[in-house]
């Protein structure tokens, strides 16, 4: 007998809180993967915290601005290797370079590029409220409002 993923047995979503962009990841429940490190194994919650998580396939880089609140997690990066590789099976299955996951657990919206996920977080800033700031490196170098200085 196999074992079926909650993530395959749970409802989608199809309406409320999820990116505009229609995406067959979109209002899904989201993989619990395991984490490696020189510690042993823990669950991707008790590392990355129940918030709104950006979750980033290897190799993709970090976005130039962030939404605070927003917890980046940079999948085969040190402290966010997984055990099993469920979570980056999942965005190859998905097309994905990045998932941001609701606190609830269900994937607000998928992005295929790095073009796609600067919009996608742009859209969930104006559905949260929240202004995209700039990381700490690229401080200084952020207008949100171009036309003014």
């Amino acid at each position: 007998m196999k074992d079926t993923p909650r993530q395959d047995v749970l409802p989608r979503l199809d309406a409320g809180l999820l990116a505009a962009q229609a995406h067959a990841g979109r209002g899904s429940l989201f993989p619990q993967p395991w984490l490696q490190d020189g510690s042993g194994r823990r669950l991707l919650d008790s590392v990355a915290g129940n918030g709104w998580r950006l979750l980033l396939a290897p190799g993709q880089q970090a976005p130039e601005t962030a939404l605070p609140g927003l917890r980046t997690v940079p999948l085969g990066t040190v402290g966010w290797t997984e055990a099993d590789g469920v979570a980056e099976h999942w965005l190859r299955r998905h097309e994905g370079v990045a998932a941001i996951v609701r606190p609830d657990n269900y994937v607000w919206g998928v992005a295929g590029s790095s073009a796609e996920l600067d919009a996608m977080l742009e859209e969930l800033g104006v559905a949260l409220g929240r202004a995209p700031r700039a990381p700490p490196e690229c401080a200084g170098s952020y207008n949100p409002r171009p036309d003014r200085d």
